[in-house]
C-alpha cells in the first residue's frame, strides 16, 4: 500500500511447533506473548515458554532478535 511502513507487520515464520519472531524496538517478551497467547492461557507460562525456548536467563530482549514462539494445537 502507498505509504505504508515497512515494519507494518512483523517478520514471522512457522514450523510445527514454533513460530519465529524478529523483535522491534520497544517489544517486550509480554507484548509478544500477548500476541501470540491462546484465549484462556495463562500469559506467564508462554513468557517461561519463550525464555525456555530461546535459553534466555532474563528478559532482556534486543532489536533484531530472532525469537521461537512456541504454538499449540
Amino acid at each position: 500500500a502507498v505509504g505504508a511502513r515497512a515494519d507494518a507487520v512483523p517478520d514471522v515464520a512457522m514450523d510445527s511447533a514454533h513460530v519465529e519472531y524478529t523483535v522491534r524496538s520497544g517489544d517486550t517478551l509480554w507484548d509478544i506473548a500477548s500476541e501470540h497467547v491462546l484465549p484462556g492461557d495463562d500469559i506467564r507460562v508462554l513468557i517461561d515458554d519463550i525464555k525456555r525456548s530461546n535459553d534466555l536467563a532474563s528478559s532482556v530482549i534486543v532489536p533484531g532478535q530472532v525469537l521461537r514462539i512456541p504454538v499449540s494445537g
